[in-house]
């Protein structure tokens, strides 16, 4: 389990807002306990939205544009957000597909470095 800090949870329900969603206090709880957001309730709008927020912003945070199709989209993290954490350095949200469910993930340097490269360990090292 890792206690996100005030800041940390700002900037991981910023990053939300960057693709239309409202992250909630329990979607904060199951990251803190390792486990993705997971968006599969959320309505086919947002969903639509989402993906073509996710589509805009990965391409500027990438510095080139991508072709996502949905034969892609299971193997792709699209990063949505990235913000400096005092206890996990750079870290970005991505949004991906995990078993055909949208859920955004947390990844930084020092889980990385530690071979596991996201907040959730279900789905380390994918």
């Amino acid at each position: 389990m890792y206690k996100l800090s005030q800041r940390e949870i700002q900037e991981i329900k910023k990053g939300g807002r960057n693709l239309g969603l409202e992250i909630s206090d329990s979607e904060i709880c199951d990251i803190e306990m390792g486990k993705p957001i997971s968006l599969q309730d959320r309505t086919i709008s947002e969903l639509g939205s989402a993906f073509i927020l996710a589509s805009a912003i990965s391409a500027s945070k990438l510095g080139k544009k991508i072709n996502i199709t949905l034969e892609k989209l299971p193997y792709l993290r699209l990063p949505i957000h990235s913000y400096d954490s005092e206890s996990l350095g750079k870290c970005c949200l991505f949004l991906t597909l995990i078993n055909g469910s949208p859920e955004i993930i947390i990844g930084s340097e020092k889980l990385a470095e530690q071979g596991n490269n996201t907040l959730c360990p279900a789905i380390a090292n994918d």
